[in-house]
């Protein structure tokens, strides 16, 4: 699609600029959600976008398997109240709490945790 070909365009380029200029360059995949749940026939981009990066030998962490297995985060305590599908303060928090420790663990490491 050409989608798909304007985000590996996207990407490669992306990659060389950081490449240059000695940037780590490291994707957050945020899964789609569906109020309480995370729905899975939101999957397809993600997928996509994980092939890409692979492909490309780009670092990523996904969010989905996090949100999955707490359920803090797709508890209504997380959730914006009147917006089922975005998170509030706690929701922000508890996935920036994730994304600190991948980096944290990418810059000891040096890998990707795909």
């Amino acid at each position: 699609s050409i989608i798909k070909e304007q985000f590996e365009y996207a990407i490669k380029h992306l990659k060389t600029y950081c490449q240059d200029n000695n940037i780590d360059l490291v994707f957050v995949l945020f899964p789609g959600l569906s109020g309480n749940y995370v729905n899975p026939e939101l999957d397809a981009p993600i997928i996509e976008a994980k092939n890409i990066l692979n492909n490309n030998s780009i670092g990523y962490v996904d969010l989905k398997p996090y949100y999955q297995a707490d359920v803090n985060f797709l508890s209504d305590l997380a959730l914006h109240k009147n917006d089922k599908c975005h998170f509030n303060a706690l929701g922000h928090k508890l996935t920036a709490e994730i994304i600190y420790k991948f980096l944290e663990g990418y810059e000891k490491n040096k890998t990707s945790y795909k």
